[in-house]
């Protein structure tokens, strides 16, 4: 036998090991289950492919990207299980290497289109749990999934910010769509939920939404677009069509915990101007719509301007205060701060045109 022959062989049989370990070792964690493997062969194939081939921050769980053009042209992307099932589901979500970036939870953006661009050029986190007291982010179990509908999240974070929370954006096509695009959004457990909800929120500006707001159609969409500050909290802006759209477009507006419900309550509110709502206020059909549009200014205490159009286009132009418990019934309050600035005191102008104009 030759000895030498022997030795040149075995010696390059360990290096081609040693290297096709190492591109194995350096490439992407796909979980067996996913992107049609094994029927569909090796990525990329017609459900996954990637900006780079080698590009070792690229992880998919188990049972996700299983639809055909799934998940192509992934940037840096983590995907967990059981999510981005749907035809173009994720589609270049944390695209353009290595500028993007897209952490996807579990059970989420099953849906055409949905989170496709999801982080493109920007960052978007999308139902990502914690991990206290055996529950999830704000209790909510981290296998809750979100963005689970038609175009919901598409374009979120697209050269900006998006922070979608578990059990959030589900339920109504397009919700979410192009929130926080070359902006910022913050989207808590259980909200924006319905069809057109929290659309373009924060796109080009900077919004918040606490726990179980903007529920209804096309609530919050559009809210604190385009330069704007628009924060929600819990339990706002949560029954009513279009309630709190373009709330803060272009302008300011905080909306307090339990404020804005009902049909266009609060809607155009701080659209060009700054709006303050403490809690349990602005409730009824156009309760607080228009409020300190057009550059103006309106502060509304608690508990007040509830019940059919009140505060309606309040402080539309000129600083209106109103105190606690103050302009609640039938059209109360009714276009006052229009043309002069005005200060309701607290306790004062309730009933039917109660201090009307």
């Amino acid at each position: 036998m030759n000895t030498r022959r022997a030795i040149s062989a075995v010696i390059a049989l360990a290096c081609c090991l040693f290297f096709t370990n190492s591109a194995a070792a350096s490439g992407p964690h796909i979980a067996p289950t996913s992107c049609g493997l094994p029927g569909a062969g090796p990525v990329p194939n017609a459900f996954c492919s990637l900006e780079n081939i080698a590009d070792t921050s690229v992880t998919i769980g188990a049972y996700s990207c299983n639809v055909p053009n799934s998940c192509l042209d992934l940037g840096t992307v983590t995907i967990g299980s059981n999510s981005c099932n749907g035809d173009y589901a994720c589609e270049e979500a944390g695209g353009d290497d290595p500028i993007g970036v897209a952490t996807i939870g579990n059970n989420s953006c099953d849906a055409d289109y949905a989170c496709e661009y999801a982080g493109y050029e920007g960052t978007a986190t999308i139902a990502i749990g914690g991990s206290g007291g055996g529950g999830g982010f704000h209790g909510i179990p981290p296998a809750a999934g979100s963005c689970n509908s038609y175009e919901a999240c598409e374009d979120a974070g697209e050269d900006g910010i998006a922070n979608i929370a578990p059990g959030a954006c589900n339920g109504g096509e397009y919700a979410c769509e192009d929130a926080g695009e070359e902006g910022y959004v913050a989207i808590s457990p259980n909200s924006c939920s319905a069809d057109d909800a929290c659309e373009d929120a924060g796109e080009e500006g900077y919004t918040t939404i606490g726990k179980g707001s903007c529920l209804d159609e096309y609530s919050c969409e559009d809210a604190g677009e385009d330069h704007g500050v628009a924060s929600i909290a819990s339990n706002a802006c949560t029954t009513g069509e279009e309630v709190c759209e373009d709330a803060a477009y272009e302008g300011f507006a905080t909306i307090a915990s339990g404020s804005c419900i009902g049909d266009y309550a609060c809607e155009d509110a701080g659209d060009d101007g700054i709006v303050k709502i403490a809690s349990s206020s602005c409730i009824g059909y156009e309760a607080c719509e228009d409020a300190a549009d057009d550059y103006g200014q309106a502060f509304i205490g608690t508990g007040s301007c509830n019940g059919y159009e009140t505060c309606y286009e309040v402080g539309y132009e000129y600083p209106t205060r109103i105190g606690a418990n103050a302009c609640n019934g039938y059209e109360a309050c009714y276009e006052v701060g229009e043309s002069y600035p005005v200060t309701v005191p607290s306790g004062t102008c309730d009933g039917t045109k109660a201090c009307y104009e």
